[in-house]
């Protein structure tokens, strides 16, 4: 994962297995985030397996289902031959009755005319039911349990069957169900079974910030840096164990490469862009002829231009629909689909099976004019979805059409995506048949700035009865979202680019906050760096910010004191390090712990690689100060007709800590206005010798320091004189004292 100032990358590593002989010629790379960018996808195998092309498309739980129900279909299998097994044995159970029942002993025969009876059987009879009795009871227990054994496959065969229905009949997703899925084309030039791929892609709205811990020793002689970072994002897939690069620079910026124009003599020419597209030879409806010819009973399609389509009526998308025989009959529609041609006229039913980006372009003019066609026009008053759905009303209606005998090709697979792209006029007002599902799209989402017609990964090849054959054309963002569902004949009865957005809105939630007195990255001196994690790390997609560990180093340090007496008698600890990375720290929070112990939370301010590094620690209460002035006026010159206003300034020091201790002492001393002659200032004695002083944040003038070096339990006495020299009829304003 690399995490950059505002969205990350992210790879995904994985061993693809061919199971067959052969490759085939598309992977699908399932459960993938709905907010990833389509643009940043990018896929590369190893070994000699070649991804030719990548398509984006929506996925969900029921598209993948058909490959998670063949247990469901196992068990189907399973359980009807069980069932065709014991009915075949509860048969020959009951054939064993009927022939055991059947049997008996003949009828005692009829005594002849005028002798008494033939004695009755009885010992027969009873030793025959002696013997059958337990055969029958025997042969009823089976039939009892074949009737239970077959009771309990019947409700396993009617489970998965169910099972299998609610996994392919088409039910509708849930929104929070709904995820991305790659298309990758695949072709191969080798022999390998096995190959790796990486698949990579953007999303946005993750976003991370430096925080540091230091750790000084009792000593103050060694200091561990630890470098951590507080990560958030809401992509919709945690990020567990993985490996961590926070990089300071864009995700994404536009760069212009430099191109060496030819130096040409003569008049100026207007300057020709370059062009992604060759023009559509003339005579390209001939290459038609013969397929015109065979299939001479379909009416071939004709453009329609979108403001002539009649109010409250689907359209249906067939942009890669596959040519099928003409004499295939049409399939039936059910309830659902019949309101789509229902009230129509034959013009109107036949528009129904248009796909669904209608336009008035010639079909020969190069695509830069469709474009400025489709950019000006009545078409610019449509929404901002290239599709023609928009809202103005038709200007007339089309002439009707003759009565279409043909067939829909593949109308069962289209007809699921049929009732999502409905016309957002409906929504806004316009008719309807009755029955009409009640559903509108959203606006699209802003489209890449790339040209339609320069979106390669975007183009189809019209089918031979569609009116613009021969040429690409740019599919609609939506048909190639709902591509995978159309296919597995998923219903959607949600807005497609509602639920996209509503992934995106989420997943840059995170970039709109940041926690107290954290800094969001940027580069340094024009450079952007990035940092690698030394170990996994965990983010879950929550949107919230979660501290992870960067990186560990070790530095030596030393430890100085600051007091500025003058303002209070405070002695302040800093401590001094060099930076140990090869990169530069950035902004942010430090946690100080001295001795194990916590200190405080300071700040660190941009140090570059092997910078020195200055921090806070608060004030030292071991070292004690005080600071003593006092004032003396007396008259000089010649003649007396001046006047000297001498302070002295005396500052004490006492050092009570255990080891040695390098103190600053910063004072300032009055300066006089920029060419003023009446006043003077001179600095008359220092004991010992003061330097000058220049503070960077605030500038200020008449800066002085003495910096010494006390021993444990020193005490040192520094002191300094000055002057203000001033005609003897003058007064300083305020006074003549300066020092109080």
């Amino acid at each position: 994962m690399t995490v950059f100032r505002s969205g990350a990358r992210v790879r995904r590593v994985a061993r693809v297995t061919s199971s067959g002989e052969a490759w085939p010629s598309e992977l699908v790379v399932p459960d993938l985030p709905l907010a990833i960018d389509d643009g940043s996808v990018r896929a590369r195998f190893g070994g000699s397996l070649i991804a030719t092309s990548i398509r984006v498309v929506l996925d969900a739980p029921s598209v993948t289902g058909p490959r998670s129900i063949e247990a469901e279909e196992s068990a189907r299998d399973e359980a009807k031959r069980q069932e065709a097994l014991i009915r075949g044995r509860i048969g020959s159970i009951d054939a064993e009755l009927e022939l055991l029942g059947s049997i008996s002993l003949d009828r005692r025969p009829l005594p002849k005319p005028g002798e008494a009876p033939n004695a009755s059987p009885t010992i027969s009879r009873l030793a025959l039911l002696d013997a059958l009795a337990p055969e029958l009871a025997r042969r009823r227990a089976e039939r009892a349990r074949a009737l239970e054994e077959l009771k309990e496959v019947e409700e396993r065969r009617r489970t998965a069957e169910a099972r299998i229905r609610e996994a392919s009949s088409g039910v509708a997703p849930k929104p929070e169900e709904l995820r991305k899925a790659v298309i990758i084309g695949v072709r191969t030039a080798g022999q390998e079974t096995s190959a790796e791929l990486q698949l990579e892609y953007l999303v946005p709205g993750a976003r991370w910030m430096p925080a540091y811990s230091f750790h000084f020793d009792a000593a103050m002689e060694r200091a561990h840096l630890g470098v951590r970072a507080v990560v958030a994002q809401q992509s919709g897939e945690d990020w567990s164990g993985v490996g961590l690069r926070l990089s300071t620079a864009e995700s994404q910026a536009w760069m212009e490469l430099p191109e060496l124009s030819s130096l040409r003599i003569g008049r100026r020419q207007a300057r020709v862009d370059k062009r992604g597209w060759r023009a559509l030879p003339p005579g390209v409806d001939e290459l038609f002829r013969g397929y015109d010819e065979f299939a001479s009973g379909t009416p071939r399609r004709s453009k329609t231009d979108a403001r002539e389509l009649p109010l409250g009526r689907s359209t249906q998308v067939d942009e890669l629909e596959d040519f099928e025989d003409v004499a295939t009959p049409a399939p039936e529609l059910d309830a659902t689909d019949s309101w789509a041609m229902a009230n129509s006229t034959p013009s109107e039913s036949h528009l129904a099976e248009e796909d669904g980006d209608w336009g008035d372009d010639d079909e020969s003019a190069p695509p830069a004019e469709m474009a400025k066609k489709r950019a000006g026009g009545p078409a610019k008053e449509m929404a901002s979805m290239d599709v023609p759905f928009g809202a103005m009303a038709p200007p007339a209606m089309a002439p009707p059409a003759p009565m279409l005998s043909a067939p829909m090709p593949k109308q069962a697979a289209r007809m699921s995506l049929g009732r999502v792209i409905t016309e957002r006029r409906r929504a806004e007002g316009g008719g309807g048949g009755p029955g009409a599902p009640s559903m509108m799209l959203l606006d699209e989402p802003e489209r890449s700035p790339v040209p339609s017609h320069l979106d390669y990964d975007a183009l189809r090849l019209p089918a031979a009865t569609d009116g613009r054959r021969g040429g690409l054309i740019a599919v609609e963002r939506l048909e190639l979202y709902a591509e995978l569902l159309v296919s597995a004949k998923i219903e959607l009865t949600y807005e497609l680019f509602a639920a996209v957005e509503t992934a995106r809105r989420q997943a840059i939630e995170p970039s709109r906050a940041s926690p107290p007195r954290f800094v969001p990255p940027r580069d340094f001196d024009g450079f952007d760096y990035a940092y690698l994690t030394e170990g996994p790390a965990d983010v879950p997609s929550d949107g919230t910010f979660h501290a992870i560990a960067v990186m560990a180093r070790e530095a030596e340090c030393g430890v100085r004191y600051v007091t500025v007496p003058r303002e209070t008698q405070d002695v302040f600890r800093f401590a001094t390090l060099k930076n140990p990375l090869e990169a530069p720290l950035l902004p942010g929070p430090a946690d100080v712990y001295v001795g194990g112990t916590y200190l405080m939370t300071s700040s660190i301010d941009p140090t570059p690689p092997r910078g020195g590094v200055e921090l806070g620690l608060g004030v030292e209460q071991s070292i004690k100060v005080a600071r003593n002035t006092s004032f003396l006026e007396e008259t000089a010159g010649l003649m007396r007709g001046s006047l000297s206003l001498k302070h002295e300034i005396k500052i004490e020091l006492v050092n009570l800590l255990t080891r040695p201790a390098e103190i600053e002492v910063r004072e300032r001393i009055p300066v006089t206005r920029e060419g003023d002659e009446d006043a003077k200032v001179e600095l008359v004695k220092a004991e010992p010798a003061i330097d000058g002083y220049e503070q960077g944040a605030a500038p200020i003038k008449g800066g002085k320091r003495w910096r010494v070096l006390l021993s444990p339990g020193q005490r040192r006495m520094l002191s300094a004189v000055y002057a203000v020299k001033i005609s003897g009829k003058n007064e300083l304003v305020g006074g003549n004292r300066r020092e109080s």
